[in-house]
């Protein structure tokens, strides 16, 4: 798919050569030098074990639905009993204990003993007019994006996704250490879970260890969704796109990405040789 309208270069290449199969797939180098768009299928030599396929929910992005992101074994967002539901509920009671403090403070009740009595009533009496409302659980959904760099939680989320995963001081004398305290990421798609360990998603700078995520906001019509980058999530995992034709459904395959010492110097040569059709 391509959300700035138009044809994408995929599906003009399988109008102009014969491909076997309406497909196309990624694999992300480590080395961060080379990768490679396979048109037409897939190549094994790049993924280790199955490819799992998930059908696409909407004809705009490569999207499809997902159980949730989990750290460690607790779910993210956003229903009860997820992360964000728990510290949006913490943020709730602090801003009405302040606001409870600041209320009575600034009329000066300074006399402590009918202050609580004052106090105590009044704050029932807001509590009856505010009322809190649970996030609900709305159906989550992730976008393959291999043109973005990291992977994304929506920007109302984000500080809470880095109150659980902060960034950390890591140096070459503490930075094994470091990592093993990150918990690892999973995402589960249709009871399938697809993880990344810290030392996956987490990048160093300035002798800061980081986790390779940012705030992205997909407009609200395209649903609760993250989005998976290249150099996160991609990198990891082999990913393979089918578009559909009339009735049939698009999907997206995830498999996990085989990084061995052939397929670099694989990658390699043939880099090597296109150089050399070129001179």
């Amino acid at each position: 798919m391509l959300s700035t309208g138009g044809n994408p270069i995929y599906e003009n290449l399988m109008a102009s050569y014969n491909f076997p199969h309406n497909e196309f797939s990624i694999y992300i180098g480590m080395d961060n030098k080379y990768s490679a768009l396979i048109f037409g299928g897939v190549e094994k030599k790049f993924f280790e074990g199955d490819i799992y396929m998930f059908p696409v929910v909407r004809e705009y992005y490569w999207e499809i639905k997902f159980d949730g992101l989990y750290i460690d074994h607790q779910k993210f967002c956003c229903d009860s009993g997820s992360i964000v539901y728990d510290l949006k509920m913490k943020d709730k009671n602090k801003n009405e204990k302040n606001y409870f403090i600041r209320k009575y403070f600034n009329k000066h009740h300074f006399n402590h003993k009918k202050m609580w009595l004052r106090n105590n009533h009044h704050t029932k009496h807001w509590k009856r007019e505010k009322h809190f409302k649970p996030l609900s659980s709305n159906e989550n959904y992730l976008i393959f994006d291999s043109g973005t760099s990291f992977n994304s939680v929506p920007k109302s989320e984000i500080k809470y996704f880095f109150k659980v995963v902060p960034p950390k001081k890591c140096d070459a004398n503490n930075i094994d250490e470091v990592i093993d305290s990150y918990p690892n990421l999973t995402y589960v798609i249709n009871n399938m879970p697809f993880t990344l360990t810290p030392s996956q998603y987490l990048i160093r700078k300035h002798n800061m260890c980081k986790p390779a995520f940012m705030d992205i906001e997909v407009s609200p019509e395209y649903g609760h969704a993250y989005i998976l980058g290249n150099a996160t999530f991609m990198k990891h995992y082999y990913t393979v796109y089918r578009r559909g034709k009339g009735n049939n459904n698009s999907y997206v395959g995830i498999a996990r990405a085989a990084h061995t010492k052939e397929n670099a110097e694989y990658l390699n040569s043939l880099h090597k040789e296109r150089m050399e059709d070129e001179e």
